[in-house]
Formats: structure tokens, C-alpha cells, sequence
């Protein structure tokens, strides 16, 4: 993630890890990251955006998730993605709270499209 800020100037990434006493290393929870390109296109974008998540096969048990909006020619135009341990009521939260901190940044009308999950809720 250091090496996609670094070759990508204004690109944000927010961690969150746990530490526990049963485990000698940290315990990854959580990684949100956005683009700076994405976020300065916001602005030009339609005010509706649009999440979801999704299984991430392999070695471990992760899930994706991602948020994407359109601009005025219908393209779509990929906002954040977190990968995260499970998607529970905390993960959603702590995704929906950056992409408005990073993202929205206080732009009003914007609506949100989700399927529903139980954490979305």
C-alpha cells in the first residue's frame, strides 16, 4: 500500500488492525483505499453512489468491498474499495464513514444503492 501512495500522490489508505495477547503479530481488520483521481471526479459525477460487497476466493476469508458512482455519460467510475475480514455492521460503518470523510466530503442529495445487508442497515 506504501508503494500505491507513493506512485499515486493524493491516494489515501486507512488501516485498522487489532492486537491481541492471544497472537504475537497484529490482526488485520480492515484496509480502505481511494484514489485521488477518484476523488477529485466525484465532484463532476452524478450524486449517487452506488456499494457492495463481495467474496474474495484464495488463501483467506476476505470480502471486497467497493463503492462506484457515474458520471454524465453513464461511465462508471470506481470511488473506494476496503478489503475486510468479514462484512459485518462494524466493517460497513467504518467503510461508509470514510467514503463520506474522503469522498463526499459533505456534498448534499447524495444517495446511496445497496443491497441491503444486515450491516448496511
Amino acid at each position: 500500500m506504501e508503494a500505491l501512495k507513493h506512485f499515486n500522490p493524493g491516494t489515501i489508505v486507512e488501516w485498522k488492525i487489532e492486537r491481541r495477547v492471544d497472537v504475537i503479530k497484529d490482526v488485520f481488520n480492515y484496509v480502505f483505499w481511494t484514489f485521488k483521481p477518484c476523488i477529485d471526479g466525484f465532484v463532476f459525477c452524478r450524486p449517487i453512489i452506488s456499494i457492495d460487497g463481495t467474496h474474495v476466493y484464495g488463501n483467506y476469508d476476505i470480502k471486497l468491498l467497493i463503492a462506484i458512482t457515474t458520471d454524465g455519460n453513464g461511465s462508471i467510475l470506481p470511488l473506494a474499495f476496503a478489503i475486510v475480514a468479514n462484512e459485518s455492521m462494524k466493517t460497513w460503518t467504518l467503510f461508509l464513514d470514510h467514503l463520506h470523510l474522503h469522498i463526499v466530503k459533505g456534498r448534499r442529495g447524495v444517495a446511496l444503492i445497496s443491497d441491503r445487508h444486515h450491516g448496511i442497515l
